[in-house]
């Protein structure tokens, strides 16, 4: 998931991608935020092809999806920390350290 102008460096206010997914702002008047220059943000998403006419997905789907993500996320660090501290591992490496719990 990319937020657009989260920083808000260019357009302000910051966090507009967020502010419109949570209902903080209309998309209407987001894409109307200008930059110093006067050019606003619907005119530099169609500059760089990337205005699109899709609806954002809904707040339940993008929880599920993040909550997947952290979950397989969670997984893996998980495996790492476990090779991380096997005893075969530490021994290779010249540790004394076994795994714990």
């Amino acid at each position: 998931m990319n937020w657009t102008n989260e920083e808000g460096a260019r357009f302000r206010p910051s966090l507009l991608g967020s502010r419109v997914f949570v209902g903080r702002h209309e998309a209407k008047d987001a894409l109307l935020a200008a930059d110093d220059a006067g050019v606003t943000l619907a005119e530099a998403l169609d500059a760089i092809g990337r205005h699109g006419a899709d609806r954002p997905p809904s707040l339940p789907a993008v929880l599920k999806a993040l909550a997947d993500l952290e979950w397989a996320t969670w997984a893996m660090i998980q495996e790492a920390v476990s090779t991380l501290t096997s005893p075969t591992t530490n021994a290779a490496r010249g540790s004394t350290c076994a795994k714990r719990g």
